[in-house]
């Protein structure tokens, strides 16, 4: 169901009790007589094959090793535990890892990230790998160091509330080696004005944020279905966090009522939880869309529909003058939709939103889609 939506970012909690929510680690610790231990990828394996099948290669696998921490660094020296199993028992216990940038680490860690390294190259998925995740403050230097001398130049999902001046430029290399490709952040950059609508068709690099909605927002069904154009509009790469089946589950969570994901404080919840935290509810049979689903997916579908025409735009030959004008008024008046139901503004709650006028729009969007193919 998240390939059908466009996902282009999974998650792989390697250690435990990550911001996700995970009790144990998707990578296991096997004990051995001597004391040293094998490692078990059989889960990862499993996962990574089930994303290639249904979704392709994802553009970022992120592998949770660090703990981010809250409001303040978690440190090199943080609470931070993998799952280890004995062999002989089946018995789990959960093993303190060493502190990170020293040789102790470097050495814990070599292994386990060659063996995921060597897992997703053996999927095409080489290029994918992401570690997660930084907030405001970026780690130490050595242990920057450290990730870089494992990795080469290791790249980092970075979440924090502000965008750190990334959305004109790249965001800068972490002291010690190690940079950041993707950016998930709180506050957004305004839509543009109707007469200086951005080429939708082309990328948004040297842009490398995405963006979380302004926390509490209760988007309506068309609010879903508008978030993709309007992300276009802000010339973001992509949307976030948005997530597929985090469910309430009280008994296992007292945080939000039930929420799995930032239930481990000393993991932290920077800068917040998912929202929409998600689109499916728990069928019979298996997970069945909510009307959120299917209102973001028509949503995405329009997307492709606005870059079809504004690609239309940059033809060489160009359009027929009357039709690129129709193709034009069309960018501004779907621009002039998404800012007249602006959802987008930090703690301004539509519980109700004027829907009136969509239907035609979708129409005239889709029938001139189809007239410039042709």
């Amino acid at each position: 169901m998240l390939g059908e939506l466009g996902n282009r970012l999974v998650q792989i909690p390697v250690v435990d009790q990550t911001k996700l929510g995970n009790e144990d680690g998707m990578v296991f610790w096997i004990r051995k007589e001597d004391g040293s231990f094998d490692h078990d990828f059989r889960v990862v394996e499993r996962y990574l094959d089930l994303l290639k099948r249904h979704m392709g290669v994802p553009k970022f696998v992120v592998v949770h090793l660090w703990h981010a921490g809250g409001w303040s660094e978690a440190g090199a020296r943080q609470k931070n535990t993998v799952t280890v199993i004995d062999p002989a028992t089946g018995a789990r216990e959960h093993m303190q890892v060493p502190e990170f940038g020293t040789d102790a680490s470097k050495a814990f860690w070599k292994p386990v990230l060659e063996g995921l390294g060597t897992r997703l190259a053996d999927r095409g998925m080489e290029k994918s790998l992401v570690l997660g995740s930084l907030c405001e403050k970026y780690p130490e230097q050595a242990v920057n160091r450290m990730f870089a001398e494992l990795l080469g130049e290791p790249k980092w999902l970075q979440i924090t509330h502000a965008s750190h001046g990334a959305l004109d430029s790249p965001n800068r290399s972490l002291d010690g080696g190690g940079e950041v490709p993707i950016h998930i952040f709180t506050y957004l950059p305004g839509l543009p004005q109707a007469d200086a609508i951005p080429p939708l068709h082309k990328p948004c690099w040297p842009r490398v944020a995405y963006f979380r909605r302004a926390q509490g927002t209760a988007l309506s069904l068309l609010g879903h279905r508008l978030l993709p154009a309007d992300t276009l509009y802000r010339r973001l790469p992509g949307f976030s966090h948005a997530c597929l089946d985090y469910w309430l589950f009280p008994d296992i969570s007292n945080h939000r009522g039930g929420l799995m994901y930032g239930r481990f404080p000393h993991a932290g919840n920077y800068p917040g939880d998912p929202e929409p935290a998600c689109l499916v509810w728990p069928g019979k049979n298996g997970p069945e869309p909510l009307a959120s689903y299917e209102a973001l997916r028509e949503g995405l579908q329009e997307a492709e529909a606005l870059i079809t025409l504004s690609a239309a735009l940059a033809n060489d030959p160009p359009l027929e003058p009357q039709l690129a004008q129709r193709c034009r008024q069309a960018l501004v008046d779907y621009l002039t939709f998404c800012d007249t139901r602006n959802q987008m503004r930090y703690q301004y709650v539509y519980h109700h939103m004027n829907h009136y006028g969509w239907r035609d729009l979708s129409q005239r969007l889709f029938a001139l889609a189809a007239e410039v193919m042709r």
